[in-house]
């Protein structure tokens, strides 16, 4: 009974967290496309756990508070329509105009979002026949998200390695983070660990031929140290069947 107000709170901690270190775009995946599949029950309180974006004051008041813009993107018009949830449909449009003139931050909720082809191909023919011209990159993301969106600087999971219901938006340059929580338990220690590598760290591209001895030895002694070590293995616990990330 306590499971879905807690939640509520820390998903709005995390989005307050997240903004207030500067960051102005958030994509948020929240169904996958397995969500119906896991039977009447858990359809129910997922779906109810949906709602709670829509009307629960303490969102809204986020979402007026810090003037956050709200889209949804995915494929959730076809996955609920004939459906009982068919009557949510509205209710995202209906948030997306009531916050569409909020400018500080922007937050897209991602709903069946794991195979966009379809409805990229969609929107491209349909762009084509209005206007005679094949759309371009930039113009394909903004008919797909409701609006130009910068492609992806970095994505945060959890669990096994996988980025994932970003489509479009991933070139292969975003710099990926995977914590060994789930993602509503990321602290500000983390993220700010997270933002310090993104936007010092990597960017730095070393020069080889300046290296010096010393350094050809850190590097030689680091990878023989690590030779057996690989990110993204893990093993299942043989009562759960829980997959855990091996940390060494």
């Amino acid at each position: 009974h306590d499971y879905l107000p807690v939640t509520i709170n820390r998903h709005i901690e995390i989005y307050k967290l997240i903004f207030e270190h500067g960051i102005k775009t958030l994509i948020a995946p929240v169904f996958g496309d397995d969500i119906l599949e896991r039977g009447s029950e858990y359809d129910k309180v997922a779906i109810h756990g949906l709602r709670q974006l829509l009307e629960n004051p303490l969102f809204r008041e986020f979402y007026a508070s810090h003037q956050v813009r709200v889209r949804f993107y995915g494929e959730y018009q076809q996955a609920f329509r004939g459906t009982e949830y068919e009557v949510l449909i509205p209710l995202f449009e209906q948030l997306s105009a009531e916050t569409a003139a909020y400018t500080e931050h922007r937050l897209f909720f991602g709903l069946f979002a794991g195979n966009a082809a379809d409805s990229i191909a969609r929107l491209s023919v349909e762009h084509y026949l209005a206007t005679n011209e094949v759309p371009q990159s930039a113009k394909l993301i903004e008919l797909y998200y409701g609006e130009a969106i910068e492609r992806a600087d970095f994505f945060i999971g959890f669990d096994k390695f996988a980025a994932f219901d970003m489509p479009l938006l991933a070139d292969g340059y975003e710099d990926l983070y995977f914590t060994v929580r789930p993602s509503l338990y990321l602290t500000a220690v983390q993220l700010r660990t997270i933002l310090y590598d993104h936007l010092y760290a990597r960017p730095i591209e070393p020069d080889y031929a300046t290296m010096t001895a010393e350094d050809w030895a850190f590097m030689k002694q680091f990878y023989e140290t690590h030779q057996h070590h690989t990110f993204g293995v893990g093993f299942v616990e043989p009562n759960s069947q829980v997959w855990y990330p091996k940390m060494n």
